[in-house]
């Protein structure tokens, strides 16, 4: 799936990303955020910013942060990437290539990033994989022609309208895997019926080394979540998109 152009002549995947979160929040003052864009608007010339609210909870009550959430983007709006306090990510939307572009990309503008801003150790990494699947309209569609995972009811059960399906899958004690599969409401002026396919891979590693050329955790989790679609979906599923025979 990572590389899906190799595979997949009309691949799913809408978005990749990969959030990285930091342990200590960090207040980024406006000379080094001109600083860093000064060394990416070669590539991410458009800025801008929102207001980025979290609920963090404690033991007394919870409480509001709020921080600006600063998002660059290419000048075709392919790719994105955006910082706040205790946050970096990186974005690419569709079209997307293959994993090693995708992989590049992000570790450069990260040591960029760490060069500049000095966060501290990351708290935990995400990549995360979106896919749209639109499978032809049909009266009595059945999941299992094209998922191998899905949720089902008994005979008795009126049949499902709306459904939300997600999987934990724990990979030792600081990996986990998360597949969230759920529909879309019906377009009644389209052919097909859409489902939302997303695979999520934590890693949770106080170090910031993972980002790194080398570093085999990075390698790990994508290969992790290219078997997860591979297995999630069927044959029938796989020649939807345009599956190359000699996969």
């Amino acid at each position: 799936m990572a590389d899906t152009k190799n595979i997949y002549k009309l691949p799913p995947v809408v978005e990749v990303f990969c959030e990285v979160r930091f342990q200590q929040s960090k207040y980024l003052p406006f000379d080094k955020l001109s600083t860093l864009h000064s060394k990416i608007k070669s590539s991410f010339s458009e800025v801008s910013e929102t207001l980025r609210s979290e609920e963090q909870i404690s033991y007394l009550r919870g409480t509001v942060k709020d921080s600006k959430l600063i998002k660059f983007f290419d000048k075709d709006r392919n790719y994105m990437f955006q910082v706040s306090d205790d946050l970096f990510s990186f974005h690419q939307f569709k079209p997307y290539k293959k994993w090693e572009d995708f992989k590049n990309i992000l570790i450069s503008n990260f040591k960029i990033y760490k060069d500049v801003i000095q966060p501290s150790n990351i708290k935990y990494l995400l990549i995360t994989y979106k896919n749209l699947i639109n499978l032809p309209r049909a009266e009595n569609l059945l999941l299992e022609n094209y998922f191998n995972v899905f949720p089902s009811v008994p005979d008795n059960f009126p049949n499902m309208n709306e459904f939300s399906c997600k999987i934990n899958l724990p990979y030792g004690n600081k990996e986990i895997a998360i597949l969230d599969l759920k529909s879309i409401p019906v377009n009644l002026q389209t052919e097909y019926i859409s489902f939302e396919l997303n695979l999520n891979y934590f890693i949770a590693v106080p170090s910031n080394d993972i980002l790194s050329e080398n570093n085999m955790l990075l390698k790990q989790a994508q290969l992790r979540i290219e078997e997860l679609f591979e297995g999630a979906i069927t044959d029938n599923c796989k020649n939807l998109f345009g599956r190359n025979k000699n996969v």
